[in-house]
């Protein structure tokens, strides 16, 4: 009896690991798909700033904002 137990104790703690390296592996993949996105917003934004930096359309009435430190919280 004590072996089975043991035994059962031990294929539940694997089977709670394994779901959680699928979880862990599963968060990465969707930051990856984020960090593309990031990377993408990024560069057409720089695009569109040089763009209109180059054009007559828009004449800047104040400089452009600076970029504030990123803070994260751990909430």
């Amino acid at each position: 009896m004590c072996l089975s137990v043991c035994v059962c104790v031990r294929v539940c703690g694997v089977d709670s690991v394994l779901k959680q390296m699928a979880e862990i592996r599963d968060h990465d993949r969707r930051l990856r798909l984020v960090e593309a996105d990031l990377e993408y917003c990024a560069s057409a934004l720089s695009w569109m700033v040089e763009a209109f930096s180059q054009s007559n359309l828009i004449k800047p009435t104040r400089p452009p904002p600076t970029p504030k430190e990123l803070v994260l919280s751990s909430a």
